[in-house]
Parts: structure tokens; sequence; C-alpha cells
């Protein structure tokens, strides 16, 4: 059975699409940490190759500058497995140009192709009526003619691999430990949490950071004055505008914080920023003028829009690699 597949960019690893898998055993797990390192090693190979980690094999394919690679129970035939691989070759040569691949930035650029990898992998799973939909003769020649080089441990650790040897080396130690120290726990929880990035910051991003600083020491300068009559009669009253005040400058900074900050359950914090800069600027409301008013308004709105247009750049659900 096929568990997982990825198309990576070969001159770097750079993840272009994969299948959504919800499988999180922790023997998947080191195998897609294995794929991971040979994607980035995968120009270093021969153009096919296989490798074995525990109960699951990895098989990838490496041509125009792109490496296929799944993972399948050690049980599937090389001929289904390479077939596979291939059709995914096939289909993503057609849909994308050498020159697209070599121009993506982000992970998973191409995920539209997922659909695909789902649909021929949910194919290939399907053995009763497998063998009956697909030519198996030119692949099996093929594999007869040429076979697959099987990668050893060795082969990632030796000299081999290039400068990059010790790094490998490393991460696959480290991979191992940390499947060691979940086992012996008796969790199969992640020993460390994922990680996140964001888009870089567009023309946009930097003129909402300005403006809402601007804003931020806008409602400093006020609250100097209303601090100074603290002392004087109706204290309660030079209190609270003093503590409003504040209260928006904090907000303006916070916004700034959370635009640029890859923070979890952003949009959780960019609906609250948002919500209690309406607050301050509602009682704060006889103590501006209206294009005082209309420019924090417009400040706060035009940053929140540009926090939900900033989303974080997590990895696939489950592709802990």
């Amino acid at each position: 059975m096929i568990r997982f597949a990825v198309v990576h960019r070969a001159k770097d690893g750079l993840a272009l699409s994969a299948s959504t898998d919800v499988d999180s055993g922790v023997e998947l797990r080191d195998s897609k940490r294995y794929a991971k390192i040979l994607s980035r090693k995968a120009r270093q190979f021969p153009v096919r190759c296989t490798m074995t980690v525990g109960r699951f094999k990895i098989y990838f394919t490496t041509e125009v500058g792109v490496c296929f690679l799944m993972i399948c129970e050690i049980n599937l035939a090389a001929v289904l497995a390479f077939s596979f691989v291939d059709e995914l070759k096939r289909e993503f040569t057609t849909q994308y140009t050498r020159g697209a691949v070599d121009k993506a930035i982000r992970p998973y650029s191409f995920i539209a192709f997922d659909s695909f990898i789902q649909k021929t992998k949910t194919k290939y799973n399907n053995t009763r009526t497998l063998y009956t939909r697909i030519d198996l003769t030119d692949i099996s020649e093929e594999l007869k003619n040429n076979p697959p080089y099987e990668i050893t441990e060795k082969d990632l650790n030796s000299s081999a691999a290039g400068v990059g040897g010790g790094v490998i080396q490393n991460s696959v130690s480290n991979a191992a430990k940390n499947i060691l120290k979940a086992t012996s726990n008796g969790s199969a929880t992640h020993i460390l949490p994922p990680k996140f990035k964001m888009d870089a910051m567009t023309t946009s991003n930097y003129v909402a950071v300005m403006v809402c600083l601007l804003c931020g020491i806008m409602n400093i300068v006020r609250l100097v004055p209303f601090l100074s009559q603290v002392d004087m009669e109706d204290e309660t009253h030079w209190l609270s505008i003093s503590f409003a005040f504040f209260t928006s400058a904090v907000i303006n900074f916070l916004q700034c914080y959370v635009l640029y900050s890859p923070i979890q359950r952003k949009s959780i914090a960019n609906v609250g920023c948002f919500l209690t800069s309406l607050i301050s600027l509602y009682y704060l409301f006889d103590l501006r003028n209206i294009y005082q008013v209309l420019f924090h308004f417009s400040a706060s709105l035009f940053m929140a829009f540009n926090i939900w247009k900033r989303p974080i750049l997590g990895k696939l659900p489950n592709y802990n690699v």
C-alpha cells in the first residue's frame, strides 16, 4: 500500500506538492525524515533509487530537475512503485514547465497537483482492479535492464554523499534519537514543535506598519497631557482617558507585531486587536475631530486587512519531515 508521495525540486529539496495524509505513526514519520534527506541529495544518486526504512520502503525517480518520491509498505512490488512514480512524473511535466519549477520560491507552490497525487494513490491502492487499468510491460523491461540503486545508511553517512554528509548523519541521528525518545515515553507525539514561517513583507505591509506606528505615537503624545491632570479634580475621569489612549497605543504596536511575527491563532489576534481599537476609538470619539477619527479607523482597518492577507506558511498536515 502507498502511504505518502511528494514532489521535490532536485537542486535544493524544495517541496513542490505532496499528498495530504493523516498517518502519524512513528515509523512512517521516520521514513518521511529519510525521504526529506534523500530529496536534498537526489542528484547525487542514480535516476531510480530505493531505500528500506523499517517496514516501509522509499522509491524515487529524479528527472528534469524534479525528484518524484513515494513511501509504501515494504511488500509492494517495485514495478508498481515505479509505475506510480512514473505516472506522477508524466502528469507533472505535462502541467508544469522546467522554468516554472525553477522560479518556485515558496514550499508547495504547486499544491493543486495534490489532487492528482491523491487520485493516483487511490487507484494504485485498489489492487483488485489495478492490473486491468495499467500496463506494466514497459516499466518491467526498464527495471530488468536497469535495476534501481538500493541506498543504504552507509551511502548517506559516507563522504560520497558530499560535503553535507556530516549534516546528513547528524540529521538522521537526531531523527533516530527523537523516535527512541517518543517510543520510550509511550507517546507518538512530536518532540519538537513544527516550525512556521511567513511570506516576505510587501510594500503594502510596510505602509501599514508605518501608518500604525504613527497612530501609536500620536496616541502617546495625546496621553502625556492627560497624565498631568490625574492629581486634579475628577481623577477617575482623567485616569480613564489616559488608559484609553494608552490602550490605543498598545493595540497599534501589537498590530504591527501580529503582522510581522508568525504567531499561531493569528486570525483571533487580528480580530481581537481590531475590535479593541474600535472600542478605544469610540470611547475617545469626543476628544478627536472627524478627520482624526477617520485616520485612526482607516489605519486600524488597513492593518487588519494586511494581517489577514499575510497568512502563516506551515507544513502540510502530518508532513512532519
